[in-house]
């Protein structure tokens, strides 16, 4: 239940700051699957705190949005260090696409690297799962765009290979790119 509450207060940014883009003009998420185009022009802007990374920083679980259509739901979150004292030396280059396991319970996802999910709704059972060592997650610019009195914001592009198992065994692929606005702490 608590985890619920946490999410609602981030859904609506007006009831708590949980991290919501200040600057988030741009963001977006784009994918192909099956010879299919989808396209969302914003971010969520919801994510989880403190959660557990493949090392002892902070991590922030920041989901950078999702897309629901009749055959398929895609989900795609970015972890990444909570505080930029540790943040702020990341730079772009080849990161991991693992396992959402429901909020950034993947605890040996690393910073920068992708959680990701996707739902085939043409089969009866719809769960999948990732094929990480078939998967890749490419960051192409890392930059800071602005301040508060708390935290850093910096924007995020990247694109991604992601392949998944259906339960009839068969691979799909999602390839995509997107671009994100995160906050790390001062």
């Amino acid at each position: 239940m608590k985890l619920y509450q946490v999410l609602l207060l981030c859904a609506f940014p007006w009831l708590s700051s949980c991290e919501k883009n200040n600057d988030s003009s741009g963001d977006f998420l784009e994918i192909t699957v099956n010879g299919q185009n989808h396209r969302r022009d914003e971010t969520n802007g919801f994510g989880v705190s403190n959660v557990t990374g493949c090392n002892t920083k902070a991590h922030y679980l920041s989901n950078i949005s999702q897309i629901d259509v009749a055959t398929l739901f895609f989900e795609i979150s970015l972890k990444h260090y909570e505080n930029n004292i540790d943040f702020q030396s990341s730079t772009p280059g080849t990161y991991a696409v693992k396992a959402d396991n429901i909020y950034g319970l993947n605890p040996i996802s690393c910073n920068l690297d992708v959680e990701s999910m996707l739902e085939d709704k043409t089969k009866t059972n719809q769960s999948t799962t990732v094929q990480s060592s078939s998967s890749s997650h490419i960051v192409t610019q890392v930059s800071r765009i602005g301040e508060s009195s708390t935290d850093y914001s910096y924007r995020i592009k990247g694109t991604f290979t992601a392949v998944f198992k259906n339960s009839a065994n068969q691979l799909i692929t999602v390839t995509g790119n997107y671009q994100t606005t995160i906050q790390v702490l001062k």
